[in-house]
């Protein structure tokens, strides 16, 4: 029997929790960043709360992070130039989460992948996804709930926006393109897990829905909810506006100049 916590027992999530924090002893000396119970925790519900696949995803990810060189500051490994046209600007929802918004309509995914290769190319998704992960932290250790005790609700992944509009039929019928696509969603879901809370599309145009239906199988996990809308601007920015207020998506949507 697990033992009690100020007089009550432990929640499924503090058992899990500790368990996998005796399987990390060497990682957590080695690297701060796993001293954190709610860091821990959302591994644990990318593998419903099994510490045994958590200390494995999470080795695996260590491990990959070593070999790729990936780290926080994009801006060291990119031109200024790469930067400004594919931009990935955060900010914050009406209740203080992260949100990562992406302009797919206007980046030349095309260009990015002949440009960076396919080295270069998987590394800036991998590098933004590992910014977007250092926020995720920050706010949990911040504004998590836990109320005396941790459960599911104590941590919350971010939240993205992704606008599919105008995106290139030519762009997204480019088999590169959609390769690279597929490696980071792979990346994302293996490397980064539970990190998104929920990613809504919008603005999908049939063209686009090639390019989706490749990365569906792989935009996958228990904390994961991914929610697609049309065209219909109406509908569409309705639902960003319960989000977000008004200025906020005005200053996201302001990052993206015309594709160069």
């Amino acid at each position: 029997m697990a033992l009690a916590i100020n007089g009550r027992a432990p929640t499924k999530e503090e058992i899990a929790i500790k368990e996998v924090r005796a399987k990390l002893t060497d990682v957590i000396l080695a690297d701060k960043t796993f001293d954190d119970d709610y860091y821990l925790l959302q591994w644990l519900k990318a593998q419903n709360l099994n510490p045994d696949k958590a200390e494995t995803m999470i080795r695996n990810s260590i491990k990959w992070r070593a070999d790729e060189g990936i780290h926080t500051n994009i801006a060291a490994e990119f031109s200024n130039e790469i930067l400004e046209q594919f931009p990935i600007p955060f900010s914050k929802t009406k209740d203080g989460v992260p949100i990562g918004f992406v302009h797919m309509g206007k980046m030349n995914f095309k260009k990015g992948v002949t440009t960076l290769g396919r080295t270069g190319w998987n590394k800036y998704w991998a590098i933004s996804y590992a910014q977007a992960e250092e926020l995720m932290i920050a706010y949990n250790k911040t504004y998590s709930k836990d109320n005396g005790e941790i459960n599911s609700n104590s941590t919350r992944g971010i939240v993205g926006f992704v606008d599919a509009k105008n995106v290139s039929s030519l762009q997204l019928l480019n088999l590169d393109v959609i390769r690279r696509g597929v490696d980071s969603t792979r990346t994302l879901m293996n490397v980064f897990p539970a990190m998104f809370n929920f990613i809504i599309f919008f603005n999908m145009s049939t063209s686009f829905k090639v390019l989706f239906n490749a990365i569906k199988p792989f935009l996958t996990g228990p904390a994961l909810t991914v929610e697609i809308n049309g065209t219909d601007e109406k509908v569409w920015r309705g639902r960003l506006l319960e989000i977000v207020n008004l200025e906020v998506l005005n200053e996201l949507e302001s990052h993206w100049k015309s594709p160069k």
